[in-house]
């Protein structure tokens, strides 16, 4: 009866923690609004107060878009009048961000620096198929560019913005996170003191010691094998650039492992750029770039050109895969495996 009740308190404060979680995950992200932008592509056409764009530079080209974060007037572009191809003239509001990003031609917007409307067919509509809570993050970003935080409120204007695309920081999701997840661990730390204040009424101390410390010393144990153990192997990877893909166009590594990779274009000038480790690389044709790094960080790390190449340069991207030590995981589930059942063992026992 004991065991019962512990597990239903601990069932029930991890769905807690979980709708928490999904609760906060249907707001707009502008974190993960800001790795979608430079995963899809977005930055290849449109600037962010002067930074992106064609080449970089935001020049006047065929791929030129609106810039995201001023408007033509030289205030913040959410918020402002826009005027569109048909002499219509709308706000920017999150609705009409969203209708940009799943319906591109449905609402095209006049260029005021040659007074002709940005190309309707360079914006692609594939967009319309993300998950609502990407589409939600991208706004989310677009808005944060112009200052606007949370519902609605107004950051402070004089603020500078970061030096590529923002400079939106994870500060506020992480730190939900962990309190999330902190007011978790005290909850099921209350319950875990209370089930051995009743577990000593039977058992003696020695023992209660050992229940303890099987789950304690298995994560801490498969703690210091997945930051200390495996991986370390040396991988060579060479990788064509071409327009417009890349070949191979999935990496798989081991966490820990050196990667060297040798970087080759079969045409037009190309980029590398690795999402998450801040890599960025520049291959002419026919010549060879060859550069390593370590691969600390397990996850899905898309790679991109990093340089316009042509019409199709937005779905030029490639996936690094990290493993992370699965040693780790199955070491901490099987020790706390094992604590659970030995405790279950002992209050049937006591029934």
């Amino acid at each position: 009866m004991i065991a019962r009740k512990q597990l239903i308190r601990i069932v029930i404060l991890c769905l807690v923690a979980l709708y928490s979680v999904s609760t906060s995950a249907q707001d707009g992200d502008p974190v993960r609004g800001q790795k979608l932008f430079r995963n899809l592509g977005c930055q290849t056409c449109h600037t962010v107060r002067g930074v992106g764009g064609p080449s970089g530079s935001g020049g006047a080209t065929e791929t030129k878009a609106p810039d995201l974060a001023v408007s033509p007037e030289g205030g913040p572009f959410f918020g402002s009048t826009v005027e569109l191809s048909d002499g219509q003239k709308v706000e920017v509001t999150d609705a009409y961000l969203l209708d940009s990003i799943t319906k591109p031609a449905a609402a095209v917007v006049i260029d005021h620096e040659t007074g002709r409307p940005y190309p309707a067919d360079k914006m692609p509509d594939r967009f319309k198929h993300l998950p609502p809570q990407d589409l939600a993050s991208l706004v989310t970003y677009i808005k944060s560019l112009s200052g606007v935080v949370g519902g609605g409120a107004t950051a402070d204007p004089t603020v500078s913005p970061g030096p590529e695309l923002g400079g939106v920081t994870d500060h506020g999701s992480a730190e939900s996170l962990f309190w999330i997840w902190a007011v978790l661990a005290a909850c099921t730390s209350v319950v875990a003191l209370a089930s051995i204040v009743k577990m000593s009424r039977t058992i003696s101390w020695p023992w209660i010691g050992g229940i303890v410390s099987v789950p304690v010393l298995g994560a801490v144990a498969g703690l210091f094998i997945a930051h200390h153990g495996g991986g370390g192997a040396e991988r060579e990877i060479a990788i064509t650039a071409r327009q417009f893909a890349y070949d191979p166009p999935i990496i798989n590594v081991n966490r820990g492992d050196r990667v060297t990779i040798t970087l080759t274009s079969t045409d037009v000038l190309h980029g590398l750029y690795i999402d998450g480790y801040g890599i960025d690389k520049e291959i002419r044709p026919g010549e060879k770039v060859r550069f390593s790094f370590t691969a600390n960080k397990p996850g899905k790390f898309p790679y991109r050109c990093s340089h316009t190449c042509g019409v199709f340069h937005p779905f030029m991207i490639g996936n690094l895969i990290v493993s992370p030590n699965y040693l780790f995981h199955a070491s901490v589930g099987l020790c706390f495996g094992l604590g659970l059942a030995t405790f279950l063992y002992i209050a049937n026992k006591k029934e």
